[in-house]
């Protein structure tokens, strides 16, 4: 016959289950995520597409070296507030601040590169230096 869980072990392992969603939720903004990336070529450039949705243009640093692109800034959390939520059950969006470092297969015109962001996607076009 199984035995019944006692009010203290059932107690315990709901705030277990609180503390480690909210460390998880609470904890994982202190590294930089990595946004998603896809990376084309073309015959003249390299064209980098960097999924931002949500980051205001303002918060974006480009910076580009002969064979490497780094992206980084701040997406906020989504403001939850207008659907009086009064628990969370999944939170997946990653939010705080961001940093993708891309390994360009080719050398590129650092003082010719070119960004235009539009519906979320940040596009940087890298025109060869070949």
């Amino acid at each position: 016959m199984p035995r019944k869980p006692q009010p203290k072990e059932t107690e315990v392992e709901s705030m277990m289950e609180v503390m480690l969603s909210r460390s998880y939720v609470e904890f994982r903004g202190l590294e930089p995520f990595s946004p998603a990336i896809n990376l084309y070529e073309s015959k003249q450039s390299l064209h980098v597409c960097i999924d931002l949705a949500g980051v205001d243009r303002e918060s974006i640093d480009v910076r580009c070296a002969p064979r490497v692109l780094t992206v980084q800034g701040h997406r906020p959390r989504p403001n939850s507030e207008g659907v009086g939520a009064v628990s969370v059950h999944e939170m997946e969006i990653p939010d705080g601040p961001f940093k993708r470092e891309i390994d360009l297969p080719e050398d590129v015109a650092v003082d010719h590169v070119k960004a235009s962001y539009d519906k979320g996607y940040l596009w940087i076009t890298l025109p060869k230096t070949k």
